[in-house]
């Protein structure tokens, strides 16, 4: 009862805040979201949501990520650059060597990676958790695409469908896209 309560509090503000036109500086338009929906780990399974929406991801999959180690995360990015899916992952430096790090693997795929460069811009870590889907669907929050994360931290992540949300996301994507190290040739 109190987690669905929380949960109808965090759609309510989330709504409002686009409804009253957060940020429409970077977000034109931004009242275009066509659904939101609200996830919590352990309990609602982040990486099985991640993995069903890169599943039916049609032509580009952009992803900022702090931490990732989750193999069917991993597993399932990869098939999606197999089947011809535009992908880009950027991790953050410090994490490239964590406990299983899915970077070399990525890699090893063919999945153009890049690694943050701590101090190239006007902070140490690249601390997001995104993905940006066919340019209309965001996926974003406090989850960590790691198996801490899935089994034992209270985390939120959100799914917002909004082409205009994916544009602000992208935005801040290819900012950091641009300024990051290339892993993939070498």
């Amino acid at each position: 009862m109190k987690k669905q309560y929380i949960k109808n509090l965090c759609i309510i503000a989330v709504l409002l805040t686009f409804l009253i036109g957060c940020n429409t500086a970077t977000n034109p338009g931004g009242n275009d979201v066509q659904d939101i929906k609200i996830y919590f780990s352990p309990a609602d399974n982040c990486d099985v949501q991640i993995v069903n929406l890169i599943n039916n991801a049609k032509s580009e999959l952009n992803i900022a990520v702090y931490s990732f180690n989750r193999p069917n995360i991993a597993d399932a990015v990869i098939q999606a650059y197999e089947r011809g899916v535009a992908v880009r992952v950027v991790f953050d430096e410090s994490q490239l060597t964590g406990p299983n790090s899915k970077q070399t693997y990525l890699q090893d795929a063919g999945v153009p990676v890049r690694k943050d460069k701590p101090g190239s811009a006007a902070y140490s870590q690249m601390h997001n958790k995104f993905a940006i889907i066919d340019k209309r669907i965001v996926i974003t929050g406090s989850y960590n695409w790691t198996t801490n994360a899935t089994t034992n931290n209270d985390e939120n992540m959100l799914v917002i469908t909004s082409p205009d949300t994916a544009a602000a996301y992208n935005t801040e994507f290819e900012k950091i896209w641009a300024h990051a190290t290339d892993l993939t040739s070498g």
